[in-house]
C-alpha cells in the first residue's frame, strides 16, 4: 500500500513539473509573440510597405539575443536547464525561430563544418520558399474544392 501511495507522489511530482513547465512556456510564448507583432508593426509603420525591415529587424534581434542568452548561462554558475527552456525556447521561439536557426549555423561553422552549415542555410532557406509555394498551391486546391462542394 505504502509502494502505491509513494509511485503516486512520485506520478504527481513529474505532472505538476511538466505544468509548470508548459505554463512558464505558454507565457513566455506568448510575451514573444506579442514583442514580435508590436517591433514589426512598428517598422512597417515606420517605413512603409515593401521591404519586410520588421522581419529583418525581428530575425536580427532575435538572433543577438539568443547569442546573449546561451553564452550568460554558460557562465551561469546555477542550473540554467529551466531559464534556458523558459527564454529560448519559450520567448525566443515566440519571437523568432530564425535565432534557433543562425545559432545552430554559427555552431556549425564555429566547429569548421563549413559543408553542413552550407547545406543547412541553402537546405532551410530554399526547402522553405519551396514549402511556402507548396502550401499556397495546396490551399488553393483546397479552397477550389471547398468552392465547388458549395
Amino acid at each position: 500500500m505504502l509502494g502505491n501511495d509513494f509511485d503516486l507522489c512520485i506520478r504527481l511530482a513529474w505532472y505538476m513539473e511538466l505544468v509548470s513547465k508548459i505554463f512558464w512556456l505558454l507565457l513566455a510564448g506568448g510575451s514573444g509573440t506579442v514583442a514580435r507583432y508590436v517591433i514589426t508593426n512598428m517598422m512597417h509603420n515606420s517605413s512603409g510597405a515593401g521591404f519586410p525591415w520588421g522581419i529583418l529587424a525581428v530575425n536580427v534581434v532575435g538572433s543577438f539575443l539568443f547569442g546573449v542568452i546561451w553564452a550568460i548561462s554558460e557562465y551561469w554558475s546555477g542550473d540554467m536547464d529551466q531559464v534556458r527552456l523558459i527564454l529560448l525556447v519559450g520567448f525566443m521561439g515566440g519571437f523568432t525561430t530564425f535565432s534557433s536557426f543562425a545559432f545552430d549555423n554559427a555552431r556549425l561553422l564555429r566547429n569548421a563544418d563549413w559543408i553542413q552549415s552550407a547545406g543547412n542555410i541553402l537546405g532551410q532557406n530554399v526547402m522553405a520558399v519551396v514549402a511556402v509555394f507548396a502550401g499556397i498551391a495546396f490551399g488553393r486546391m483546397i479552397g477550389l474544392f471547398l468552392e465547388r462542394m458549395n
